[in-house]
């Protein structure tokens, strides 16, 4: 059912419900009250001029990893029946299935990647809606345009996708279970020892996240940012950070990982886990393009996972191939309400799970955005001392390319005037790589941007420039023959002391620096100035 204008969707991510073992993040007795104050504001917000009438579940929604590594994972359903209040049959969940008529998305995120379409019939509400289960990574809203279904713009994907130790890893015999399921089983491991009787990791400070025990943020500083900055990297990542959490959680080499769905003769040892991510950078480099290029998003990809610091980066990356105005991504637990010096939206929903000592510092948040005009913002439950609160959550921002580095990028947005297509003919890139390529076609009428961005080498970036060549297809002329016209394309946005360059199209305009700064009169080349925009008219 399509949305109508005016409608908000709220985004519920990370709320990582358990059997509420003393490892899981979310204890039912701690943040179920919470969770109840958001289902309660889907309610309230039926009477608004903008009433909440969908809502994303952006993944990890439950969650399979945070247990012991001597322990089987509970099942779903045991899931749900240790938490009825939210889950059963008269649940929460199943009271917003039937107020929103059935308008609620599962996707899936590194938590509960095994959930399946057949898993929802167990989330059946009283009027027998169940969610509605998005396969893959993607999950685009619709609004209704004088009753035609059309995208409101927006993109939503729990983001695990682009971390280099949580996207699904189809190279495995535990595909496709990343890596850091088996650091997740790590850190639950040393909690369970290290537990006074009736705690749980809620009672903790820096848990509810997933870097609990920041060894991650400091591994990746170490072995990947310095030497990145002194000129190297590190094929061995995924081992060396491997040990470095066994060293945190001072794990016991012969101890095995139980495995849902393998017999105890292929539960692995640590040595064995290595063995099978030995090739996690390479693997990640080759699928993203290879040599510097695959290298770099290797890099943005680890340092996303563990600062979340690159995560804008794939935002952006995402809306310009997808063609979205506004991105929201989860899993990195870190509620974000924009993303400046960029085209288009990005907000981050935050978690639902924080650590009882962090929940002055660490919001129980979630998004909401609105379908048509497009907005979006972060909002929070919080605890005013007479009770939990809806208000909206002064989050941080970030930036794509985040300081101290500076961005060199070509953003071009091509437009075709013509009433016939133009195909993409040719591209020659100079200095730096495509994030988005051109389109192979620009149908008649069809707008539509593409990417180049610069290798952020040092001490000293390169820029970036390339030339493309369109053409329409061959036409008759009267009166006999043939004809077909070419554009070519020309974009530079170099460093030092030169000058930026634009060339080509039937017209173009041009800016650099800010997003959001004045396009100068068409045909005008801004001679200094970075990232560099430039509109064409084909």
């Amino acid at each position: 059912m399509p949305l109508q204008p005016g409608n908000q969707i709220l985004v519920l991510s990370d709320i990582h419900i358990g059997n509420n073992s003393p490892t899981c993040w979310y204890q039912k007795k701690d943040h179920e009250p919470y969770l109840n104050a958001v289902f309660d504001w889907i309610i309230d917000s039926q009477n608004s001029p903008s009433p909440v009438r969908q809502l994303i579940l952006l993944g990890d929604l439950v969650d399979f990893w945070t247990y012991p590594a001597n322990v089987i994972p509970p099942t779903f359903k045991e899931i749900i029946d240790a938490n009825p209040n939210i889950l059963g049959p008269n649940g929460r969940l199943a009271e917003a299935l039937d107020l929103l008529e059935g308008e609620v998305h599962y996707l899936t995120g590194n938590h509960d990647m095994s959930v399946t379409q057949s898993d929802m019939a167990q989330l059946q509400s009283p009027h027998g809606f169940s969610p509605k289960f998005t396969e893959g990574a993607f999950f685009e809203p619709m609004v209704s345009v004088n009753g035609i279904a059309v995208p409101t713009g927006i993109t939503a994907a729990h983001g695990h996708h682009y971390t280099l130790f949580n996207a699904p890893d189809a190279t495995t015999p535990w595909a496709p279970m990343p890596i850091g399921h088996f650091v997740t089983r790590m850190v639950a491991s040393m909690w369970a020892k290290k537990l006074n009787p009736g705690e749980t990791v809620a009672d903790l400070a820096g848990q509810g996240a997933p870097n609990g025990t920041r060894v991650l943020e400091s591994f990746v500083q170490n072995q990947l940012v310095a030497p990145w900055i002194g000129g190297g990297h590190n094929a061995s990542i995924g081992g060396k950070m491997l040990d470095a959490i066994a060293t945190a959680t001072e794990w016991d080499p012969s101890e095995r990982f139980i495995v849902p769905g393998f017999s105890p003769a292929n539960f692995p040892n640590l040595a064995e886990v290595k063995a099978i991510y030995a090739n996690l950078w390479n693997n990640w480099v080759a699928q993203h393009g290879g040599g510097e290029a695959g290298a770099i998003s290797a890099y943005k990809a680890a340092l996303a996972d563990a600062k979340a610091w690159y995560l804008g980066w794939f935002a952006q990356q995402v809306a310009f191939t997808r063609g979205s105005k506004q991105v929201v991504f989860g899993h990195t637990h870190e509620p974000i309400s924009a993303m400046l010096h960029s085209e288009v939206g990005y907000i981050n929903s935050g978690f639902q799970c924080a650590s009882i000592p962090d929940m002055t510092v660490q919001a129980m948040s979630f998004g909401v955005l609105g379908a048509d005009p497009v907005t979006a913002k972060v909002m929070q439950a919080k605890w005013d001392g007479g009770g939990i609160k809806i208000e909206a959550l002064d989050a941080p921002s970030v930036q794509p390319v985040p300081p101290p580095a500076m961005d060199y990028s070509c953003y071009v947005t091509l437009t075709n005037s013509q009433t016939v297509p133009m195909s993409l003919q040719s591209i020659s890139v100079g200095t730096g790589y495509l994030a988005v390529p051109p389109p192979s076609v620009l149908n008649a009428g069809e707008t539509r941007t593409f990417w180049l961005t610069d290798y952020p080498s040092f001490p000293i970036p390169h820029g970036s420039d390339c030339k493309v060549v369109y053409q329409s297809p061959l036409e008759e002329v009267p009166g006999g023959g043939l004809t077909q016209f070419a554009e070519g394309l020309l974009v530079d946005c170099p460093t030092g002391a030169f000058s930026n360059k634009v060339e080509g199209g039937q017209s173009f305009t041009a800016k650099s620096g800010e997003p959001n700064g004045p396009w100068l009169p068409p045909g005008q080349v801004p001679p200094r100035g970075h990232p560099l925009y430039v509109h064409f008219t084909l």
